[in-house]
This record gives C-alpha cells, sequence and structure tokens, in this order.
C-alpha cells in the first residue's frame, strides 16, 4: 500500500508531529508500506537557525539514499522557511507548503492508496480528501490540533464570526465522504469534540485517570463525519530509546526511599556541561511555550526561591528529599521556544538576582539524559 503522509514538519527539524511521525513511517515501512513524506524544509524550532536548512538537505541526501534501498521517499516541497516569528511570515510558510503540496499530489508517481494529513498548516484534511477524490485514493486524518476551535480559544476568531464558520465548514467537509478511512485524533475529549458531542471524560480530583480506547460502536452520527466509526484515539509516546534509557536508569528507584533518589551517573556529565552543581535542584519546563500554556506561576516561584531553600518554595517536607538537597539552591530552567518564551526571557533580564534560565530545544541524540537531569519536572497548560 502507498501512503502519502502531509505534514509540514519532519526531522530534523524538532517539530513534536515530525517525531511522531517519523516513528509511525519507520514501522509502516518495515511492515512492506511503500511510504511518502511531503514536508517542508524546516523552521519550526526557530528561524534564527540559518544552517538548518543545510542540514535538511544533508538529511535529503541520505535519506534519498536510504530510499532506494527501501520504500521510503520523504520529499521536501519547495516551500518559504521564514520560521513562526512572524505572522506574516508564517502565513507564507503555510500557503507556500499548500501550492507545493498540491503540486506534488497532482503529479505523483505511483499514485497513492491512501493520503494521511496531519494539523500543520491548519486545514490539510481539505487537501488529502481534494486529492484523494483526483487521484482515487482515500484519504485519512491524525488530528493534533483542533482548528478552527483552537484560534477562538485565543481569541483570533470568534465562534459566531463569518470566518469562523467558513473555516468550520472547510474542517467538515475535510473529515468527511465515502472516501474517509479514518480520523485518529490524541484522546476521547478530542474525539467526541470532533463528532459534534459533550465530552463524557471528565477530570477527577484524584487524578486517577486510566481511560481505554473509545469504540466506535459508542459513536453517534453528528454533523461532522457521516462515518463516526471512523473516529478513533490514541495517544502519543515517547521514542524507545528513551523509553528504554529510563527504565533502565531507575531500575530498582522507588520513592519509599527518598534517599536513593540521586542523579542518575549517565547525567551527571550534562550537569556539568550546564554548570550545575550536583547540590542543585533543578526544576525544569521542557518543550514547547506556545500561546496554549501559562507560566505566570511558575515565575512567581522563581522569584520567590531567592534566598530560600527548596523545600520552602515547593512545599516539600526535609525528610522527603536526599539530604544533599535540603540546603541547597534551585534553579528554574526552560527548554525549547514559542511565542510565550519571550516572556521568560523578559523574566530573566528584568529579575537578574534570580536562578532562572532559558535555552534552546535539547538535541534529539541527548533527550533521554536531557530530561534525566531534572529534579522535578513542570506541566503547563492554560485553560
Amino acid at each position: 500500500m502507498h501512503l502519502v503522509f502531509l505534514n509540514q514538519y519532519y526531522p530534523p527539524d524538532a517539530a513534536p508531529t515530525g517525531v511522531m511521525l517519523e516513528a509511525v513511517v519507520e514501522r509502516l515501512v518495515r511492515d512492506g508500506h511503500e511510504v511518502t513524506v511531503l514536508c517542508a524544509s524546516g523552521g519550526y524550532a526557530d528561524s534564527r537557525h540559518k544552517n538548518l536548512r543545510r542540514k535538511t538537505q544533508e538529511g535529503d541526501e541520505e535519506e534519498n539514499v536510504h530510499a532506494r534501498r527501501s520504500q521510503f521517499t520523504n520529499i521536501r516541497i519547495g516551500a518559504s522557511c521564514f520560521g513562526r516569528g512572524t505572522f506574516v511570515g508564517k502565513l507564507l510558510d503555510y500557503a507556500s507548503y499548500y501550492v507545493g503540496v498540491a503540486l506534488k499530489l497532482w503529479v505523483m508517481n505511483p499514485q497513492p492508496d491512501r493520503i494521511v494529513a496531519l494539523t500543520t498548516p491548519p486545514l490539510l484534511s481539505v487537501l488529502a480528501r481534494l486529492f484523494s477524490k483526483i487521484r482515487g485514493a482515500d484519504h485519512a486524518h491524525w488530528v493534533m490540533d483542533l482548528y478552527p476551535d483552537v484560534m477562538a480559544a485565543h481569541g483570533m476568531l470568534g465562534k459566531r464570526s463569518i470566518m469562523y464558520r467558513i473555516l468550520a465548514g472547510l474542517a467538515r467537509w475535510g473529515f468527511g465522504g465515502r472516501r474517509c478511512a479514518a480520523v485518529l485524533t490524541l484522546g476521547p475529549d478530542m474525539a467526541e469534540r470532533l463528532l459534534g458531542k459533550k465530552p463524557k471524560t471528565e477530570i477527577r480530583e484524584d487524578m486517577d485517570m486510566a481511560p481505554t480506547q473509545a469504540s466506535s460502536s459508542t459513536y453517534q452520527p453528528s454533523t461532522l463525519n457521516p462515518q463516526p466509526s471512523s473516529v478513533q484515539w490514541v495517544p502519543l509516546w515517547g521514542t524507545g530509546e528513551e523509553e528504554e534509557n529510563l527504565k533502565s536508569g531507575t531500575e530498582g528507584v522507588t520513592v519509599d526511599q527518598p534517599s536513593t533518589i540521586n542523579h542518575l551517573p549517565s547525567t551527571s556529565p550534562l550537569r556539568r556541561k550546564r554548570g550545575w552543581a550536583d547540590r542543585d535542584l533543578i526544576v525544569m519546563y521542557s518543550g514547547n511555550m506556545g500561546l496554549g500554556h501559562r507560566f505566570g506561576e511558575i515565575l512567581a516561584a522563581a522569584s520567590r526561591s531567592v534566598g530560600v531553600s527548596p523545600t520552602s518554595v515547593l512545599d516539600f517536607q526535609p525528610s522527603t528529599l536526599p539530604i544533599s538537597h535540603q540546603l541547597s539552591p534551585t534553579r528554574f530552567v526552560f527548554f525549547g521556544g514559542g511565542k510565550r518564551r519571550l516572556e521568560i526571557e523578559a523574566f530573566v533580564r528584568e529579575n537578574p538576582q534570580c536562578a532562572v534560565e532559558v535555552h534552546d530545544y535539547a538535541p534529539a541524540d541527548e533527550l533521554a539524559a536531557h530530561l534525566q537531569s531534572a529534579d522535578v519536572h513542570l506541566a503547563s497548560l492554560d485553560a
């Protein structure tokens, strides 16, 4: 089966959607499928990284050699690469990618059996459905973001505006039709939202949530998709290397023995490389710093931590921390990029006395060691 995936980003670009897609592509190729990925030439992590396009081109050469020995083809669309620094630049990247994908799908040989669209840029579902009809294929969708819902949530569009209704109509059309083979979402709430139903899953106070994959038989017909049985949800996952490293690194460590929770030997060189003392308590945020996140509370805690032991900042009892940490300084470190990174950088400039650091995304080859180098990980999501 020849599957064609549409997504603006793909490794070596750092976009999480591309990283997830790469794992799926590798598995499909191992299973004997022919796979083509239509992507752009980078720009996710930072448009200031001038060597990203060069690295991408070098990666293409390696991929093309690999493609001759396998069933995988990675086609970089000749799209613009302004990055996400400005709204106009992002729109130009989107528009040029749309045009490039349309041209490639029109002349692609061999013709695709299934066109699978992700959601970067928005409304790729429209291209997938349109060209599945033209090329005699079917179409499927891996939904990472809900459009135009996310635009309304950020106040960019009013839900009663004409533009919102137009975009919502295009989204409904893209996911619909008899040729729609599957719609994969990230969780049950997203699946229910796509089906136009009120989410059944509620957040429990005890956080004891272990949902199983929703059965398609529970769905009722909706206004969004005429084939509700095609909507499923599959949560994202860590890479096999990350999971193996974490498993081997933490084997035998339990929370019942807090004195054994020390830095893993494999991460000590990385901590020293970053100038962190062994006694430092590292509180880390690692990932996207986009509009969907909030950092005010974290930065407020960082400002109050000056001259205060970490046990007070994090409300831990001294007995629950290793002795080496009870009187050590606390560092708040942020790794990643996005619109709200500017807020954190401004805080660092205005509060030099606070132990707050801002860094770029961690390299993929040291991601496992990077994650293990922290003592506390922070998760942030706005309502």
